[in-house]
């Protein structure tokens, strides 16, 4: 497929501290903004539920969050220092 060599792309743990979160973690500061929700990926994550890995995509000035906003801040509520993410890059 010709989308496959334009781009690559992998699924990696890696450090939150790797890509700028605060777009996240100011979007989930509005009053009740997807808070069931993160406490539903809060408890899925404490017992081990598999859930998406984010997607990051490279730009010229590091990793940019596309998917997974919610799933961050969850993370970051549970003090966790690597989550699971899909890497999207230019080849």
């Amino acid at each position: 497929d010709e989308a496959e060599n334009l781009f690559g792309k992998e699924v990696k743990l890696i450090p939150i501290s790797s890509f700028d979160t605060s777009g996240a973690v100011d979007m989930m500061k509005k009053v009740g903004h997807g808070r069931d929700y993160i406490e539903k990926l809060k408890k899925a994550m404490l017992e081990n539920v598999p859930i998406p890995p984010i997607t990051l995509w490279k730009t010229h000035s590091g990793w940019r969050l596309v998917s997974g906003r919610h799933r961050i801040v969850a993370a970051l509520e549970l003090n966790m220092t690597d989550v699971p993410a899909l890497l999207m890059y230019w080849r």
